[in-house]
């Protein structure tokens, strides 16, 4: 007959073992759970101040922000109330913000101790009256139009009228920076050789053609193709020949070639 052996097995210790695991899980769920409720609901972090400068419209420009913000916002994301969703945007730079056309700039700070947002508006500042058919729309130094405007006549200002009616979008440049930057060129040495100009002409868009148009009719004939390096130089050549009160038109259209009646 064999011999049986009976093993004493301790369940006691079995039972703590498992009952300490559990409540370690149960612990790290409580821990997650009261996180997630900060991080997510509680009014501590609920933003106390959402602050705008530099706008007239502060409350539209608020909206605007938000709901730019908010809408790029991820499903673990915070909502859009909470000091913690604007954190990850604190010294944020946004450079010609298209949800609000007439900023050319704004930074944002974040103060989680103080529960603040400000947002800080750089404006643009009106360089010029874009005009099509009927309508007439501001633009900045940069060529981007951003708010509509009466029109406009005289010297004084710096009016464009597009003669190919190009859509115009608010926030957005109807020209090339290039293009922009030729007119830009080409006016400053107008200007300082006392050529007076009413306004400028976008002509035929196909072909790059536009000219500057003064009071009694007297025009200068561009290409944003080809516009000469040495306006100045150009300039005083012509007027060393014949009067300007006595020109209908300079046309600079060719490359390397002037001309003039």
């Amino acid at each position: 007959m064999k011999e049986q052996v009976f093993i004493k097995t301790d369940k006691s210790g079995a039972r703590k073992k498992y009952y300490y695991g559990a409540g370690i899980i149960i612990g790290i769920v409580v821990v997650a759970a009261v996180g997630m409720y900060f991080y997510y609901w509680s009014p501590m972090l609920r933003i106390g101040e959402f602050s705008i400068i530099g706008a007239n419209s502060k409350e539209e420009a608020k909206i605007a922000i938000i709901n730019y913000f908010d809408s790029s916002r991820s499903f673990f994301s915070p909502a859009a109330d909470r000091i913690v969703f604007w954190m990850q945007y604190n010294e944020e730079f946004i450079q010609s913000p298209p949800f609000l056309p007439y900023a050319s700039s704004i930074k944002l700070t974040s103060n989680i101790a103080e529960k603040k947002v400000t947002a800080e508006i750089i404006p643009r500042v009106m360089s010029g009256v874009w005009c099509i058919s009927e309508k007439c729309f501001v633009f900045d130094d940069n060529g981007i139009v951003f708010a509509e405007a009466p029109d406009v006549s005289g010297s004084l200002i710096l009016k464009i009228r597009d003669e190919n009616n190009t859509p115009v979008s608010l926030g957005r440049s109807v020209l090339s920076g290039e293009e922009f930057s030729s007119i830009k060129k080409a006016i400053l040495s107008i200007q300082k050789n006392k050529i007076p100009i009413s306004e400028v002409l976008i002509q035929n868009m196909e072909l790059k053609e536009w000219a500057t148009v003064a009071p009694n009719g007297f025009s200068i004939k561009f290409s944003f193709n080809s516009i000469p390096d040495d306006l100045d130089s150009v300039f005083k050549g012509i007027f060393e020949r014949t009067n300007i009160d006595k020109l209908t038109y300079i046309d600079l259209r060719v490359p390397n070639r002037v001309y003039f009646k």
